[in-house]
C-alpha cells in the first residue's frame, strides 16, 4: 500500500465514522422528538378528560337542580 492508499483508507475510515455519528444522533433526536409529541398528547388527552368530567358534573348539577324546583 502506498502513503496515498493509506491516506485515503484513514479518511474513509474517518468519514464512515463521522456518518455513524450524524445516523445516532439522527435517530435520538427522532426518538426525542417522538417522545415529546407522545407527552404533548398525553397532557392534552388528559386535560380534555378532565374538561369533559367538569362539565358532566355541571349538566348534572343543573338536571338535579331542575329536578327539584
Amino acid at each position: 500500500m502506498t502513503s496515498a492508499d493509506t491516506l485515503i483508507e484513514a479518511l474513509l475510515s474517518e468519514a464512515h465514522e463521522t456518518a455513524e455519528n450524524i445516523i445516532q444522533d439522527a435517530e435520538r433526536t427522532v426518538q426525542n422528538t417522538l417522545e415529546e409529541q407522545r407527552n404533548k398528547g398525553r397532557e392534552f388527552a388528559r386535560e380534555r378528560v378532565i374538561s369533559i368530567e367538569k362539565k358532566a358534573q355541571n349538566d348534572s348539577m343543573i338536571i338535579k337542580l331542575r329536578d327539584k324546583t
